[in-house]
């Protein structure tokens, strides 16, 4: 049984289908303004919350525990003795300390 579609019933599936686009179109646009736009925004605040608790680093805290900050072999950049993205206020070198001071 072979069916063919009158031109008449094409033009309403075509219909039906650009109905069911723009369905999909807005509901997903809604998604997105009611859902995910003040999902991030809330994070964003706990995060910044949460940092602004925390406060400072206190580098007269720190505690050198032989451990931490193990080097086998240099590392294959600069001097070997600074990770990749070393950050000198808040990363612990050993045998140096911390390079720069807090204020």
């Amino acid at each position: 049984f072979i069916y063919f579609a009158s031109s008449n019933e094409r033009i309403s599936k075509n219909f039906i289908f650009f109905i069911y686009i723009l369905y999909a179109k807005t509901f997903w646009k809604k998604v997105f303004f009611f859902c995910a736009i003040p999902s991030m925004l809330l994070t964003a605040y706990g995060a910044k919350k949460i940092h602004d608790k925390e406060g400072h680093f206190d580098q007269s805290k720190y505690v050198e525990y032989p451990y931490l900050n193990v080097r086998n072999k240099p590392f294959p950049w600069g001097d070997g003795n600074h990770s990749l993205f070393h950050n000198k206020k808040t990363q612990f070198t050993p045998g140096i300390g911390f390079e720069e001071k807090d204020h």
